[in-house]
């Protein structure tokens, strides 16, 4: 009865420290999820920047290009008008 007795309370403990182990190891993963979560999240913030600039960029060159097409269709005006006064 006594070795009954003392294989239980040896049963109980391995049962206890393998609850506190899944315990421990659940936090850990919960923890380096979040950290990955979190990395993720600021690269998300980092290119959501990268893409604003490259978006502004785009339009200001469209808008540049338009500019120089006029410009340059001024000039092409201005030519054509020296040549026919010739």
């Amino acid at each position: 009865m006594n070795r009954s007795i003392v294989l239980d309370r040896a049963i109980n403990l391995a049962q206890l420290v393998a609850l506190i182990g899944g315990i421990i190891w659940i936090g850990r993963e919960i923890g380096s999820k979040e950290t990955a979560l979190a990395s993720v999240s600021k690269e998300t913030a980092e290119l959501s920047s990268i893409v604003t600039d490259l978006v502004r960029s785009q339009i200001l060159s469209t808008a540049k290009g338009d500019e120089l097409s006029r410009w340059l269709d001024a000039l092409s005006k201005r030519v054509e008008r020296l040549e026919s006064e010739r």
